[in-house]
């Protein structure tokens, strides 16, 4: 190894370590504190629960479009997207609240003041191969909103049925 690379090393090393030591206790006092490694989505979603006292999620009913769109018409239910808000803004089932996993800590004190933990409340993501809209719901009822289900078919089988929709 050439001498001017070693020393460099020398030098470098222990400025890392530093770096590192420094990063470490910024993130120690940072609330919440970022993750050391990889977390899956519903792994975030129940850090981010954490804080509430948890209570089991229960098992979450899967609605079908015909099911979905009676609570739509009978204007008792609240749908929750649970797609990304560009998804969201490109189109959604009307009415529908935006509260996708990814922004579901910043979004969830809105939702508290919009939505009561009595109303029923259908959350939806893309479609059958989506599990956003079943992360949210756990999340829902796991902070109180016992009367949650997902929309299975999500906003693909709700826009082949060519039903409602926003914008």
């Amino acid at each position: 190894m050439p001498v001017g690379l070693i020393r460099d090393l020398f030098h470098l090393i222990p400025l890392a370590l530093v770096a590192i030591a420094i990063g470490a206790a910024f993130n120690a006092v940072r609330k919440p504190p970022l993750p050391w490694g990889y977390q899956a989505v519903d792994e975030r979603l129940a850090r981010g629960v954490a804080s509430s006292p948890l209570i089991p999620a229960g098992e979450v009913v899967d609605r079908d479009v015909t099911e979905a769109l009676k609570a739509w018409e009978e204007k008792h239910t609240v749908f929750v997207d649970a797609r990304a808000e560009a998804f969201f803004h490109l189109g959604r089932i009307p009415g529908a609240i935006n509260l996708p996993p990814s922004s579901f800590r910043e979004k969830y004190p809105e939702f508290v003041g919009l939505v009561k933990p009595t109303q029923p409340v259908l959350v939806y993501c893309s479609g059958v191969d989506c599990s956003d809209g079943l992360t949210v719901a756990r999340a829902l009822r796991r902070l109180g909103y016992f009367k949650t289900a997902v929309f299975g078919g999500g906003w693909e089988e709700w826009e082949a049925a060519e039903l409602p929709r926003e914008p």
